[in-house]
């Protein structure tokens, strides 16, 4: 069974059936539908995750397993991770920590340092992007802003080397609206980053908007970042269950 599927976008981002990889796995490489009926706790799970506007439950997740919530507007569901890696070149420096994360409906998210770097299965595509981002630790202490280029292969349309100029700051203090989120998830010293994005979108129309992340202990836990103008993404990692 190959674990990375190839096929094309499904009309919209289709969280509604989520994955749980080892599932499949589980069920000896079984159709879906099949492995859904016969792997009792972790059938259930993924029952769970196709309720669209359902907050998932770690407490009904099968063991062993690292599960991040996606939301896209009102829905939320899972996304399981299949590999963790360090990127860069055999005989060169590291450029970061990559995470491979799936679902159900053949989507990946490909993840470096937390940023989103390929995205896969989706109505917007990120087939390939030429240069890493600045490392968290690089950037000024006083909040000071760090400006920087993204060039991104975009699928439909055929946008090659599609460029963004982002400026990515260090944030004094928790955003207000994060409080809650903080006091919840439990990371009272987690340090916040905001990205300013100028852009385009497959319209060829400027696009301007924000991205957030909180990283805690080495990792961003949270963040907020769009794939397209009509594909937002909030990310919550889970961590894994036991």
């Amino acid at each position: 069974m190959s674990v990375f599927l190839k096929t094309p976008p499904r009309g919209r981002f289709a969280l509604q059936g989520l994955l749980v990889l080892g599932f499949a796995w589980l069920a000896g490489c079984t159709p879906l539908a099949e492995a859904v009926g016969g792997l009792g706790p972790a059938g259930d799970a993924l029952r769970y995750a196709l309720k669209p506007a359902a907050a998932p439950d770690g407490a009904r997740l099968p063991p062993g397993f690292e599960y991040m919530q996606v939301g896209v507007g009102s829905r939320q569901a899972l996304m399981v991770l299949g590999q963790r890696r360090v990127a860069g070149a055999a005989d060169g420096p590291a450029q970061g920590v990559e995470e491979f994360w799936y679902s159900a409906q053949s989507e990946l998210l490909h993840l470096r340092d937390g940023r989103l770097w390929r995205v896969l299965g989706m109505t917007t595509e990120w087939r390939k992007q030429y240069r890493p981002p600045p490392a968290w630790e690089d950037l000024p202490t006083n909040g000071e802003a760090l400006t920087w280029a993204r060039r991104v292969d975009r699928m439909p349309g055929y946008r090659w080397a599609d460029q963004e100029q982002i400026s990515t700051r260090r944030l004094l203090s928790v955003p207000a609206d994060q409080a809650g989120r903080v006091a919840v998830q439990g990371w009272p010293q987690a340090q916040w980053f905001e990205d300013d994005v100028q852009a385009t979108d497959a319209e060829g129309r400027p696009w301007h908007h924000t991205q957030r992340f909180a990283l805690w202990q080495g990792q961003v836990v949270y963040s907020e970042q769009c794939i397209a103008r009509d594909l937002c993404l909030t990310l919550t990692r889970l961590g894994r269950t036991k």
